[in-house]
This record gives C-alpha cells, structure tokens and sequence, in this order.
C-alpha cells in the first residue's frame, strides 16, 4: 500500500516553484523537498531542507573540496543518513503530494548512481514516484538545443527507471507559439534536415547516429507548460496522477467529509432511530 506519493523534478533551480503554485490553484496541498544543498534563495516555501542536515558552503569551508565535489560529498552524505529523511516525510506523507526539488548538475543523472539509489531508498519507504525534466522553452530554439535538451532527458529517464514526464517550461515567453508545436511534434527526419543545414557535411553520418539514438528509444517527448494557461496545467497535473497512480489510491479521509456526509452514513451504519419507531408501529 502506498504512503506517499511524489515527483523528483529535475532541471533548473527552483523548477518545483511552478507546480507548487499550480497545487496551489488546484486546492492540493503540496510539500516541497529542497535536496539541492547549494540553494541559497528559494521563492517558495520548503518543508524539507537537505541544508538542515548539511550544506556545500559547510562542505566546502570545512574539507576544501569544489563545488563539484562537494556536492556530491553532500549527496552522500544525505544517503548515508537517508533516516533523517524518512522522519521528515512521513510527517506529512498522507496528507500532501511531495515534490523533491533537486540539483542541476548534469553528472549526477549522467553516470553517477546517487540520485537513482536515493530514488530507491525513498520508494522502499512506501513512496510513488515519478520524474519531471524541466527544459526551458525559450532555450531549445535551435536543432542542437533540442537535441542537448533530449539527451540530458534521455539520460534521466534511464538512470532513474521510474515513470518520466518531459516539460517544457516557459512556454508563456515564447512570442511565436507556433515554435512550441514544431518543437514538440518534429520527427527524426526533421530533426537531422535541420541540423545537417547547420553543419558540414563531414558532420552529417555524426548527426544521424545521434538523431537514431534518441529516435530508437521512443520515450523523450516534451509537454509544452504555460503557467498562465489553465488547461495547460491541467495537463502536467493530469498527467503526473496518472502515472503515480495518484487517484487510484488516494481515499477521501473521514475527516475531510462534508457534515452531510458524516450524516448520511451514520444514518446508513447505525439507521434513523425515528424511521425504526414507524416500523415498530
């Protein structure tokens, strides 16, 4: 039986601030796990910090390493102490969605396995999980950033093994619309069309060894995200519940029934006494 449901979002600092406000707007109480330990400004509220547990600027200061390192040392070191953790979630693990906000450093979904053992030790715990890669929209204007775009993705998706949902944010600042569907619905061949128009030829087998190897695993798609566009949210959320299986397991508490409803199933447990009295007559 699941205890908790959440989302690892993965992608720029902060990337957890849109769809908590999205909850938000949806009345779904919403928690945010901040593992990132070199964030140091946060717009929105966290429930769970890692920097109460340990800090780079800690790190740092106290062992010498970079931020590289350190950061990693601080990965560690959270798993090591994956109890910490635990207690933090289970406070409010029943009553909210959980969304892990988590570091930007590419190496750590690359070829490292702290995140996948750290996704691991969460669901061992009763968690549903899922991934969110948030890529932003006005970046992947070009074939090459969409192809970088992918890959990082790609990469996420596979080191993690646990259901995935690609976004692409800001798609609200993007002025030409039309460019979102273009993105979000080319095909391999268009893609290789636009980027052998970029490069030499001597390029263009390079480029289609790259194109087929994200066109042979069929999974990277975008989820175009406009924050000021209700149905788009709709979407992300929608979609998320789906693969948590979010509705499948979430049972309404007793607590949160409307007055009426307390009535009516007393009346169905225990029967109206004044409804008995008429029988017996």
């Amino acid at each position: 039986m699941a205890t908790g449901f959440g989302c690892v979002v993965v992608g720029p600092a902060g990337s957890g601030k849109v769809m908590q406000e999205a909850g938000e707007t949806h009345k779904r109480i919403y928690k945010v796990c901040n593992l990132d330990p070199a964030a140091e400004i946060f717009k929105y509220k966290c429930d769970i910090d890692i920097r109460d547990l340990i800090s780079l600027d800690d790190v740092q200061e106290e062992m010498n390493y970079g931020p590289n390192g350190g950061l990693i040392y601080c990965m560690e070191y959270l798993i090591e102490n994956i109890d910490w953790l635990m207690e933090e979630l289970q406070e409010f693990a029943e009553d909210a969605f959980v969304l892990f906000d988590c570091p930007g450093q590419i190496e750590l979904y690359s070829h490292l396995d702290i995140m996948p053992r750290l996704v691991r030790e969460i669901q061992k715990s009763g968690f549903l999980l899922c991934a969110t890669y948030c890529a932003d929209g006005t970046f992947i204007n070009e074939p090459t950033k969409y192809i970088s775009a992918c890959f990082t993705s790609l990469s996420t998706m596979t080191q993690l093994s646990i259901p995935h949902i690609n976004i692409l944010t800001k798609c609200d600042k993007i002025p030409d619309q039309d460019q979102i569907e273009r993105v979000t619905q080319m095909s391999a061949v268009d893609v290789l069309n636009s980027m052998n128009s970029s490069f030499p030829p001597k390029y263009y087998e390079l480029n289609q060894r790259i194109v087929e190897v994200i066109d042979n695993f069929n999974m990277v798609q975008f989820v175009p995200l406009n924050i000021q566009d209700e149905e788009s949210i709709d979407t992300i959320i929608q979609q998320i519940d789906s693969v948590v299986q979010y509705d499948e397991f979430r049972l309404p508490k007793e607590s949160l029934l409307p007055p009426e409803d307390e009535a009516d199933r007393d009346d169905q447990m225990y029967g109206n006494e004044a409804g008995e009295n008429d029988m017996d007559y």
